[in-house]
This record gives structure tokens, sequence and C-alpha cells, in this order.
């Protein structure tokens, strides 16, 4: 990994005010704050922050700032898997008249938030997919297209006739 030099204090005031701008943007990614709240707090514009939230200065303190945690991180992404498996054997506990706990079998509802978490987690910081274009062919057939076909098929079989 290169050595990176360390950069003399900006000279002008502009670049001081953008140094501490690209500052606090960092600041507000490492805390997941939105971009726009950070821009009316800076009294800029939101494309200046996203713009700034782009740049290698930033991307470099973040970087920066998530490396200082990186074994608190990983404790809790453990936990976090720790807590999604136990939702997977979750089951629905009720108290009957007496005080008495009941067991009524799995709770359905736990284990499917465990599931929907377990997505959520392993697909973060993937890209939504863009949903297909409209201008665009389709490909492949319907179910009701395949067994037109399927029947079409069945007959020309029936009949001895092969399209």
């Amino acid at each position: 990994m290169p050595i990176r030099k360390k950069t003399p204090p900006p000279k002008t005031p502009a670049k001081r005010r953008a140094a501490a701008r690209k500052a606090v943007v960092a600041q507000a990614i490492v805390k997941g704050a939105p971009l726009t709240h950070v821009a009316r707090e800076l009294g800029v514009s939101r494309s200046t922050v996203e713009r700034d939230a782009q740049s290698e200065d930033v991307i470099h303190i973040v970087a920066q700032l998530v490396t200082r945690h990186t074994e608190r991180i990983e404790s809790l992404f453990q936990g976090a898997l720790q807590v999604i498996e136990a939702a997977y054997e979750a089951n629905r506990i009720v108290l009957d008249r007496l005080g008495n706990e009941c067991n009524l079998g799995p709770d359905h509802y736990a284990r499917l938030a465990g599931a929907k978490r377990f997505l959520e987690l392993a697909g973060s910081g993937r890209p939504t997919p863009k949903p297909p274009d409209a201008s665009q062919p389709r490909k492949g057939v319907t179910l009701a297209e395949f067994e037109e076909l399927y029947h079409e098929y069945q007959q020309s079989q029936s009949t001895g006739k092969v399209q």
C-alpha cells in the first residue's frame, strides 16, 4: 500500500471551509444521517454535499473512522446473526388462566421477521435491481402462453402433425 503524504492545511478561506464541510459530511455518513439534513445544517445545496460525499478526501476519512472500529463492527455483526438465528427457532408461548406457560409451537411471524432481516442484511451494500424497461421486448413466456403452446403441441401430437 502506498504511503500517503500528509497534506498541508488549505491556504485560502474557501478551501478551509470546504475541508471543514467535508469533515462534517464524513461524520454524517458514518452516523447514517441523510445528506439532505446535512446540506440544510451546513446551508449548502444537496448536490454540493453529494459531491463532497463522493470526494476522495471524504472516502478516506470514512475509511479511517470505520477502520478504528473494525472489531466492534465485527462483534455487532456476529450478534445480529445470532439474533436472526434465534428467530428461526422462536416458539409462541402464552400464559393460560392459571398463569402457566403454554407453548403453542413455532412462532411463524418471528421466524419470517428473522428471514426478512437476514435478507436485508445479506443485500445491504448492494445496488437495488432496476425494474424492467418497458421499451425492451419481453423475454420468455407467461404461464398462460406456455399452457396454450403446450395444448397446441398435444393436439398436434395426437393428430400426428408435427409443426
